[in-house]
C-alpha cells in the first residue's frame, strides 16, 4: 500500500479543481469546478472531452484539489 507523490497526482490529473461551484447558470458543468467536463461526462447525452467516450462508456478521469496540509480519512 503507498500514496501517490504529489508529481504523480498532478501528472495522472485532467483538472485541478479551484472551486466549489458545480454549474454554471444553464448547468452546464463549471471548468476547475467539482463537475469539470474534463473529469468525464455527467449527463447521459454527452460525450466526454478528454477521451471522447460517451456517458456509459467513458471510464472518467482524476482531477485533484491542492490542500495545505496532508488529510488522512478512515
Amino acid at each position: 500500500f503507498s500514496f501517490y507523490t504529489k508529481r504523480e497526482v498532478e501528472r495522472l490529473s485532467v483538472c485541478k479543481v479551484t472551486s466549489s461551484r458545480q454549474r454554471d447558470v444553464m448547468n452546464r458543468p463549471l471548468a476547475n469546478g467539482l463537475y469539470d467536463a474534463r473529469m468525464g461526462p455527467t449527463d447521459n447525452w454527452d460525450t466526454c472531452v478528454t477521451c471522447g467516450l460517451e456517458y456509459g462508456l467513458c471510464p472518467g478521469h482524476f482531477g485533484h484539489i491542492d490542500l495545505p496540509l496532508p488529510t488522512y480519512t478512515h
